[in-house]
């Protein structure tokens, strides 16, 4: 009877716990005092809170702390004292957290079992995790319990099958919250079809989310690229000097800026280089070099460009709408609008913002003219007339070119006398004149 006895495991008594945490706590006062100045406001807490810590059986940090002594010889009362320390934590924490865990699980299970006592089926529960932060959603089946965990927002975290048929649902949950280290979070019960349903619903905003970002993707690459074309293609229309190190000509002189807002993408005019009205959008960069610099973009699509005109001047009358003759010899009509100064306008005929592109007809043909047209509405929304509108001004202020320094007259007479060769014949003048991207509107 002796010999079983003394095989027995010790339970250690709750002054042997507390000796062991004031021991520490003088540990750190001894061998680290600047650490423990700073750490520790009131040595009588940290003695409960270190006991507290080694009832719970979680000494990884005790023991890491005391090694990093132990490591170190360069103090030998430090290593001696840490050594008896970790063999005293060796001796006393293995029984002693064994029995406080088997407590901890009793009393959790018993907490468990409050909640579940409330619910209608036992055999499918929901709950609650810590307010809300998480969910678990568990039932039983035919090889012991499958259970799901659920984040904040209802989507899946993760989930399986505990294979114990044995353990009670309490048991079960027990377990799962310990494997995520939530044994101490707060429960609150939840109607499991609810929970099942937020799930449900949760994972088709997923996929429709998903399937958003597919379409999106593949809109994206089927959109079609501008590459960057040399200033030189547009010279009849625009000086290489006029455009900025930041600023892009692409694909059928579009002109590109830097938006103001957000430098990464880029926004174009309403007009071309070449003068020509075209819609405003804006554009993201496709392609870059390897030096990084743009070599193709792409339109954004449904992005928010602003009105490049402003509605200026007088209201002008309308004095036909429906049905405007066009083609040779009026074959047809073409919904819009004739103004009291002669302007076609048609609905066809408007950009991404509503202006109406002005327009004249010469038997019919119509032809475009440098002018946009707001339409001016009542209260019902009908058109009642026009407005003219004045384009505003993009362009950037053009870097001043420094006037180049005039020789002195001793620089000039210094100079040896050119060799004369014969006149050329002045070239040709091109039959159109140069024009540069900030042409005003008509007056």
């Amino acid at each position: 009877m002796a010999d079983i006895n003394r095989n027995e495991e010790k339970v250690p008594a709750p002054e042997e716990i507390h000796g062991l945490a004031a021991a520490l706590d003088q540990f750190g006062a001894d061998f680290d005092p600047y650490e423990y100045m700073d750490t520790v406001e009131d040595k009588e807490q940290n003695i409960r809170d270190t006991e507290a810590m080694l009832l719970a059986g979680k000494t990884d940090g005790l023991k890491n702390y005391l090694l990093g002594f132990i490591d170190d010889d360069r103090d030998p009362q430090a290593v001696q004292a840490a050594q008896e320390l970790m063999k005293r934590l060796e001796e006393i924490i293995p029984q002693n957290a064994l029995r406080t865990a088997e407590m901890s699980m009793e009393q959790n299970c018993n907490m468990i079992d409050g909640i579940l006592n409330n619910l209608p089926n036992p055999e499918e529960v929901g709950l609650s995790i810590d307010g809300g932060s998480r969910y678990l959603a568990i039932q039983t089946c035919d090889s012991g319990y499958d259970y799901t965990f659920f984040n904040q927002d209802f989507q899946e975290l993760d989930g399986g099958q505990l294979d114990n048929p044995e353990f009670s649902m309490s048991r079960a949950i027990y377990e799962l919250l310990s494997d995520e280290r939530l044994q101490e979070a707060k429960l609150e019960a939840l109607d499991y079809a609810f929970l099942v349903e937020q799930a449900e619903a949760a994972e088709k905003e997923k996929r429709a989310a998903v399937l958003a970002a597919q379409e999106m993707q593949k809109q994206k690459q089927e959109t079609p690229i501008l590459r960057v074309v040399p200033v030189n293609r547009f010279e009849r229309y625009i000086e290489p000097g006029e455009i900025t190190q930041d600023q892009y000509i692409v694909k059928g002189g579009i002109l590109l800026t830097p938006c103001a807002s957000t430098p990464d993408f880029y926004e174009s005019s309403n007009r071309r280089v070449n003068g020509s009205y075209i819609d405003a959008h804006i554009y993201e960069v496709a392609e870059r070099s390897k030096r990084g610099k743009p070599t193709a973009f792409r339109v954004v699509e449904d992005a928010p460009v602003e009105n490049p005109f402003e509605p200026v001047g007088r209201e002008i009358a309308i004095t036909q709408s429906g049905g405007i003759p066009c083609g040779l010899v009026y074959k047809h009509e073409m919904e819009g609008f004739i103004l009291s100064d002669k302007t076609v306008l048609l609905q066809k005929e408007r950009d991404a913002h509503g202006n109406y592109y002005g327009g004249i007809s010469l038997d019919g043909m119509m032809f475009k003219i440098p002018k946009m047209y707001t339409p001016v509405t009542d209260e019902t929304g009908r058109i009642t007339a026009f407005r003219q509108m004045r384009e505003k001004d993009f362009s950037r202020e053009q870097p001043q070119k420094k006037p180049e320094k005039k020789p002195s007259i001793r620089e000039q007479l210094a100079k040896k006398p050119e060799q004369h060769t014969a006149a050329k014949p002045p070239a040709k003048r091109k039959d159109l004149e140069r024009l540069t991207i900030k042409s005003q509107a008509p007056k």
